[in-house]
């Protein structure tokens, strides 16, 4: 159940960090507990994968914004993650908080190990 002093306001969060900074089960568990909207930028930033696509290769700026921004036009509340600097610094201005997953390379790649 949403927290009583957030369900009448704008609640816009980005969370940014590097790969395997725990981006993913922070967003999970707040868009869960706030009942808002989740977008991730994985889902936008790359192209599908498919049979004329070998390998992963980065969309297109313009049409990964036209999902941001749809995205964000059709949610009151959203809460927004990702480690792309491009697609981040799109979003940031409108964004009303904002949480950095700052850990140290040692620290993530032990997360990765585990």
């Amino acid at each position: 159940m949403p927290h009583k002093a957030m369900i009448d306001k704008d609640i816009r969060v980005v969370i940014l960090g590097n790969s395997a900074s725990g981006k993913s089960t922070l967003a999970r568990q707040l868009a869960k507990r706030f009942s808002i909207a989740r977008l991730v930028l994985d889902t936008l930033a790359w192209l599908p994968m498919g049979s004329l696509a070998k390998k992963l290769q980065r969309a297109p700026l313009g049409e990964s914004m036209v999902g941001i921004n749809a995205f964000m036009q059709t949610q009151k509340n959203w809460l927004i993650e990702g480690c792309y600097s491009d697609l981040l610094g799109q979003v940031l201005p409108v964004a009303r908080q904002q949480v950095s997953m700052d850990f140290s390379i040692q620290d993530t790649f032990s997360h990765i190990a585990h």
